[in-house]
């Protein structure tokens, strides 16, 4: 994996910067003052265009864009191999957006791969075969990371690199045991399953003669069923018979009853005399009333029916929330929308005003903040300055050399002069903001009067949208109440005079009576023939009443043979129904039993079934146990790995030491007694053995500087099948080193370049005399300006 461009926009404190890696003659050193953004663009951004997170933090770091902005764009070219890839990513607090893509080299353009991020994310461990940390580990060296591995105990170093390569198998030893508790676990389950069914499957011989029992038995009895059910069948119809020939003599007694006739004689004789009564009392009502009116009675009935539709319909017109009334009220508030919208012109640019000074209480707000930071940051430094003495004197925050005397005191006084310039800066702009809090609130309150009356325009002109023309309804309602005014008018003397009344509720009463003796004197044709008819049948009933049949001696004896065959029906009921419950138990035992045999299949298929997955969980379960007290075990696979990947590092780190130049040779032992590990360091120096802090502080970074190297090709090798990053970015990675030091941990950058390492190599540091070294090809200058905006500059 090489670098190609990185180009950043908004993220921390650079606008706009870009490197492209490609046009760089390497070794690089980027040097600037500490906190100028060295690390954020070399570091930071990288990791967080291909991981989406900063050095140390692998969650979305949306901290890294730029202040008040609300997005951050990052973009970064690399090839791995002869493939080149671009990935885009927009950082925001709202949701981040990514998009990766690769260069077609026959059409010379970009292809999309994919804009999802998770999709993204899975898709550049593809591509690199590296992971967040693996990354890391293996390109990216940090202050105090090359001494980390020399000074650890042995232990430590052990888990340590368990860890980094991966080899950690406790989790898979933990697996490995339960799971061969859980399939022991199974096998007894199934077991007690198998066990259950051969159990029922040993009853199949009994169901099969039980059931070859049952079939014998249910033809016997269906043929007794039959039998039964033809004779009922016979007596049933016999039955039916002689009920009917009962029914029909029975009849005619009734019809031949004396009392019966009187009774039906009576009845039809006050019919008569109701009908008659009822004709008469009709005809005498009629002659009260106009004969106009009983003519054209249902003419003045719908005149009654209008007049009160016309009056209710005045009442909605002229009422006191009337239509008129209602449309007058809109008349009002037309003329009143004139003089809001009047009013609103008053409110115009409110908005922008409010926006305009929120921003401006916004811009002082963080002003104050980064003052009273300073403000702090400036009281601390004072306070550990004047708490220690000459004999222990400060330190130069810059160049890190001891400040005595006239320095100290000018340093205090520079701090005091800071102080009081940041206090009188931070009472100006509370003091300021005291002001615009005070004018944002006078508008708030304006724009809170400006929304009321758009709220009472906006309902009055949805009022008045249902009658675009007011005017216009509001006349044609005032004509329409006069045109109803002179129909009831009409219509109230016209009552009055054809009822002969002097109020319309006594006319309603009179049209309403009128209707009624009407509707009587349709029916009086039909009522008078049928007062006819009814005299015709009194006539009829008064010549039957000397008549009466013999016929009661022949009606005793159908009853008599009626209750002998009911008796006979029951009998053979009873009978038929003892055998259809025979039958019916018969007839669900076979179907139980077929059943039970239909079951008893399907068990033998389980059992088979059931017997081959315990064949299968037995080996499983054994396979597990060699898992987990042997494979898994400390002893085992884990030591096995550690100890070549032992053996490879210090192949590693000898080579890197040779590379260097220096007369050292590193042993790393990998000591194992019972479940205790460790790894032992042996150093060499001109053939005999030496402890590690004997040697010089150059030759003890340069010893860490190899080991670090060695662990990042491991991890490479590891991570990466297809090739190890070929840029390697150190960051502050000199540590407490004199300059001599410093000079020969370059000499062996410069070592580690031309022998074919690294063909990328970036060292950050704020020593100015290192990058004065000859090995450095190109000098990259990080600064800050007034507006702590940081700036890329190539030497």
């Amino acid at each position: 994996m090489r670098l190609r461009r990185l180009e950043v926009r908004r993220i921390a404190s650079y606008e706009d910067a870009e490197i492209d890696f490609e046009s760089l003659e390497y070794p690089v050193f980027v040097t600037g003052p500490t906190g100028a953004g060295k690390t954020t663009l070399f570091i930071d951004a990288l990791t967080t265009a291909l991981y989406k997170g900063a050095y140390g933090s692998e969650r979305e770091f949306t901290d890294l864009v730029m202040k008040p902005h609300r997005e951050g764009h990052i973009s970064l070219e690399f090839s791995v191999g002869d493939e080149l890839y671009k990935i885009d990513r927009v950082l925001s607090s709202r949701g981040g957006k990514a998009t990766l893509r690769k260069f077609d080299p026959k059409n010379n353009r970009w292809v999309p791969i994919s804009s999802s991020i998770s999709a993204i994310d899975s898709e550049i461990k593809r591509i690199t075969s590296l992971d967040y940390n693996g990354l890391l580990n293996s390109a990216v060296i940090r202050q105090g990371e090359v001494y980390d591995f020399l000074n650890m105990k042995s232990s430590d170093r052990r888990a340590l690199l368990l860890r980094l390569m991966n080899l950690r198998f406790e989790k898979f030893k933990e697996k490995a045991y339960e799971k061969f508790r859980d399939v022991g676990e199974e096998i007894s389950k199934l077991e007690g399953r198998l066990e259950e069914r051969e159990r029922r499957i040993s009853k199949e011989e009994s169901v099969r003669a039980e059931l070859r029992d049952v079939e014998q038995k249910i033809p016997q009895l269906k043929r007794e069923k039959n039998k039964k059910d033809k004779e009922r069948k016979e007596l049933s119809s016999s039955l039916m018979e002689l009920r009917e020939k009962a029914a029909v003599l029975e009849e005619e007694l009734k019809a031949t009853n004396i009392e019966d006739l009187k009774k039906e004689l009576q009845k039809k004789r006050a019919e008569y005399n109701n009908l008659n009564e009822e004709i008469r009392r009709v005809e005498e009502d009629s002659k009260r009333f106009n004969a106009k009116l009983l003519s054209d009675v249902h003419k003045y009935a719908r005149l009654v029916h209008d007049l009160k539709l016309w009056l209710s319909r005045l009442e909605n017109l002229n009422g006191e929330n009337g239509e008129i009334s209602n449309l007058e009220k809109l008349m009002m508030k037309k003329r009143e929308i004139s003089e809001i919208k009047s009013k609103l012109e008053e409110y115009s640019g409110i908005d922008r005003e409010i926006s305009r000074l929120k921003n401006l209480l916004e811009e002082n707000n963080k002003k104050i903040g980064e003052l009273e930071a300073k403000l702090n940051e400036a009281e601390k430094l004072r306070s550990e300055v004047i708490k220690l003495d000459e004999e222990h004197p400060p330190s130069c925050p810059l160049c890190g050399s001891p400040l005595k005397g006239e320095q100290l005191k000018k340093h205090l006084q520079n701090l005091s002069d800071e102080m009081v310039k940041y206090r009188g800066l931070l009472k100006s702009l509370l003091a300021k903001k005291k002001e615009l809090s005070a004018k944002i609130e006078n508008f708030e309150k304006r724009r809170a009067k400006k929304h009321r009356l758009e709220s009472q325009l906006q309902l009055y002109v949805s009022e008045l949208r249902s009658f675009p023309n007011l005017e216009k309804k509001l006349e044609e309602c005032h004509a329409e109440a006069e045109r109803l005014k002179k129909r009831i008018e009409d219509s109230r003397l016209s009552l009055l005079n054809v009822t002969n009344t002097t109020s319309l509720e006594d006319a309603e009463r009179a049209v309403e009576e009128a209707v009624k003796i009407a509707e009587e004197m349709k029916s009086l044709p039909s009522k008078r023939e049928l007062k006819n008819k009814i005299d015709k049948e009194i006539k009829e009933l008064e010549k039957k009443l000397g008549n009466l049949p013999q016929l009661t001696s022949k009606l005793e004896e159908l009853h008599k043979r009626v209750k002998e065959k009911e008796e006979r029906l029951r009998v053979v009921e009873s009978t038929l129904q003892n055998l259809l419950q025979t039958l019916g138990n018969l007839q669900n035992k076979k179907s139980s039993l077929e059943k039970e045999l239909s079951e008893i299949m399907v068990l033998k298929e389980e059992a088979e079934k059931l017997r081959k997955s315990l064949e299968e969980l037995k080996l499983d379960h054994e396979a597990y146990h060699l898992l987990y007290s042997k494979v898994f075990h400390p002893g085992g696979l884990p030591t096995h790995l550690l100890s070549e990947v032992v053996n490879l590092m210090e192949e590693y780190v000898n080579r890197y030491l040779r590379l260097f130049g220096v007369d050292v040779k590193m042993k790393f032992k990998l000591n194992v007694s019972g479940n205790q590990q460790r790894i032992d360091i042996l150093t060499y120096s001109g053939g005999y053995q030496r402890r590690i802090e004997t040697f010089s502080g150059g030759e003890q970074t340069l010893m860490g500087l190899a080991v670090r190297l060695s662990i990042g090709r491991l991890l490479a090798e590891v991570y990466s099948t297809r090739q190890r990053p070929q840029f390697l970015i150190i960051d502050e990675g000199f540590g407490p080193l004199d300059r001599d030091l410093r000079e020969r941990v370059v000499d062996a950058l410069k070592k580690l370049y031309e022998a074919g390492e690294y063909s990328q190599i970036v060292v950050i540091s704020h020593h100015e005399d290192v990058k004065n070294h000859p090995a450095f090809r190109t000098i990259i200058r990080i600064s800050k300006d007034a507006d702590g905006r940081s700036h890329v500059t190539i030497l």
